[in-house]
């Protein structure tokens, strides 16, 4: 599992229901002006509430008032046929080809490493501030040349906002973050991963109540465990893929 400040800082929000910056500050070695840029989002999003006080000896108190829900996908279980790895964009995969009693064709399993609920949370409102700073021309995306520097520059950006909040969390692990962020603003969220395996020649969507379909070079079709999410995410992915390849995606006309 990932860990980062964020972590720590609700860690001890989540024993103690309220503390100071101060103490946030000693435990995770951070200033306390970078305790309190991470918390502001967490504010204006309902999560915590800041009561600062009216004397200069006292610091600000952080209190949560309504917790992040954790949303863990399942590993399939049953006999494992196959492992193997893949890297897209610095985040890392485990494929697992499982057979299970329940199903009469083999899953794939797609395995992330696991980031902690409130530094997805995080994540979120850091996408939020470099949409607002970045401004996108429709050819950065319909060009493949334009495109790929797009993708550079998004990268570098979101890079470069965690380095001002996690000043002391390793490089490798910044680009990790950096990388399923990019997935999320620029790409196809998870599918990204399932782009960049290359054992796979297509991967089907159908509907929000079913888990995403992949063609597998060794065994064929297969049940995936990853859900598409709503319809609008899955028009969203469609307008995506359809930009890139200069046209438009629909039921009758599927690439």
């Amino acid at each position: 599992n990932l860990h980062t400040p964020i972590d720590d800082v609700f860690t001890l929000l989540e024993k103690y229901e309220k503390i100071d910056t101060g103490e946030l500050s000693k435990f995770t070695n951070l200033p306390e002006p970078t305790i309190e840029q991470i918390i502001k989002p967490f504010e204006e999003d309902g999560i915590v509430e800041i009561h600062y006080p009216t004397s200069l000896t006292k610091k600000p108190e952080v209190i949560l008032k309504n917790p992040v829900v954790s949303k863990i996908t399942q590993i399939p279980q049953g006999e494992v046929l196959e492992n193997y790895n893949i890297e897209v964009d610095y985040v890392p995969a485990k494929i697992s080809i499982i057979l299970s009693h329940d199903e009469a064709r083999p899953i794939y399993s797609l395995e992330v490493p696991s980031i902690g609920k409130y530094t997805l949370r995080f994540l979120s409102f850091i996408k939020d501030e470099v949409a607002e700073t970045m401004p996108i021309e429709l050819d950065e995306i319909t060009d493949p040349k334009k495109s790929k520097k797009l993708k550079g520059r998004f990268f570098k950006e979101l890079s470069n906002n965690l380095q001002k909040y996690f000043p002391n969390t390793p490089q490798d692990l910044r680009q990790m973050l950096s990388g399923v962020l990019l997935h999320e603003m620029y790409g196809l969220g998870d599918i990204e991963l399932l782009m960049g395996d290359d054992n796979l020649e297509e991967v089907g969507i159908n509907s929000t109540k079913t888990p995403i379909t992949i063609y597998h070079k060794k065994y064929g079709w297969l049940k995936t465990n990853i859900m598409p999410g709503s319809e609008e995410e899955i028009n969203n992915y469609s307008s995506q893929i359809g930009r890139k390849v200069g046209r438009e995606i629909t039921v009758l006309n599927p690439i």
